[in-house]
C-alpha cells in the first residue's frame, strides 16, 4: 500500500502513525516524501472478536489476563509492544463512526 501511493498507482492509504513512524525511522524510501492528508479522532484501534458461543467464563478469564498484564514485565513487554500498548483498556466501539465515514462506509 505505501508502496502504491509512493508510486502513484494509489491516490491514498491507510496506516498508524506508529507503523509510520517506524518506517521513517527505519529510512524505507517509500516513506520519504508521503504526508498525512487526514488523522482520525482517537479510537481503539485494537478489539478482539469472539464468536456468540465463546463461554462467558472463558471471555472473562480472557479479559482479565489483559488486564493482568503489565509493561514492566519483561516478559509481556514484546507482546504489548507489537501491539503498540502500554496497557489494555476495556474495549469500546467509540470513535469508528468517523473511519467508517472516511472510508466511504456510512
Amino acid at each position: 500500500m505505501i508502496r502504491a501511493v509512493a508510486e502513484g498507482s494509489a491516490d491514498a492509504g491507510a496506516l498508524g502513525e506508529p507503523t509510520l513512524a517506524a518506517f521513517r525511522a527505519d529510512r524505507v524510501p517509500a516513506v520519504a516524501d508521503l504526508e498525512v492528508a487526514w488523522r482520525s479522532p482517537t479510537y481503539y484501534h485494537c478489539n478482539f472478536t469472539a464468536l456468540p458461543s465463546l463461554e462467558e467464563a472463558l471471555a472473562q478469564r480472557f479479559k482479565e489476563a489483559l488486564m493482568a498484564m503489565s509493561y514492566d514485565d519483561q516478559r509481556m513487554r514484546q507482546a504489548m509492544d507489537l501491539e503498540g500498548v502500554k496497557r489494555w483498556l476495556p474495549g469500546d466501539r467509540a470513535g469508528y463512526e468517523s473511519l467508517a465515514v472516511a472510508m466511504g462506509k456510512a
